[in-house]
């Protein structure tokens, strides 16, 4: 546990970097969990996962998500079957010097307080008559934020989805691995400014009327 509420999420990091195996809990779908969940799924870190399902092999958290273990294969397992597909995948470990090597130097990167100051700025553009590279690349090298946030019709930006962006803009701000998101749900997109920056090409489009649903990000 952390001492306080505001570096979980660092922390949560920072422990992926050292545990050898992960125990997933996709029933309880809090925020935090499904935050956890959704981390999990990364091609290096799912292989030392252990994902709890429910009694019915379903696991909600992930299905909120969208994601359906059963369609990408991710191995899901019940309460009571915990501790054995957690010494299964311990000693898969301590046998297998590749599966070793998957483990990351622990990071010795400091804890990062979330709040505020620590999160990025936004830039927020609402693509009213389509997408216009030129104009989208005009905003990024006039602006100092670091996130570019691209809002088309009829995207929305609620409650829920305000905090979800919050949360998700923290992982794209820190890992250089990762250049933007796409919220399907509401239509929101961020895209870092560095990146955009570094590849104006990309940028030489123009899309009149452009609808979300045909929006996509690729790393």
């Amino acid at each position: 546990r952390t001492s306080t509420e505001d570096t979980w999420k660092s922390m949560v990091h920072r422990l992926i970097d050292i545990a050898p195996v992960f125990v997933v809990d996709t029933v309880h779908r809090t925020g935090p969990l499904r935050y956890e969940a959704f981390l999990m799924l990364a091609p290096e870190r799912a292989a030392r996962a252990v994902f709890i399902s429910n009694d019915e092999d379903a696991c909600p958290s992930l299905l909120e998500a969208g994601i359906d273990p059963s369609v990408y294969a991710i191995p899901v397992t019940r309460a009571d079957d915990m501790e054995a597909a957690t010494l299964r995948l311990l000693r898969i470990f301590n046998r297998s010097p590749e599966q070793k090597k998957m483990i990351r130097t622990p990071s010795r990167t400091p804890v990062v307080r979330e709040d505020w100051d620590s999160l990025p700025s936004v830039l927020m553009i609402a693509l009213v008559d389509g997408l216009d590279g030129d104009l989208l690349l005009d905003e990024a090298r006039r602006t100092d934020k670091s996130l570019i946030a691209l809002a088309a019709p009829p995207s929305s930006l609620n409650e829920d989805a305000a905090e979800l962006s919050i949360e998700l803009s923290w992982d794209i701000f820190r890992d250089p691995r990762l250049v933007g998101l796409y919220l399907q749900t509401t239509g929101l997109a961020m895209v870092r400014r560095e990146f955009l920056l570094e590849h104006p090409d990309l940028l030489d489009i123009n899309v009149p009327g452009i609808s979300p649903q045909k929006m996509s990000l690729t790393t």
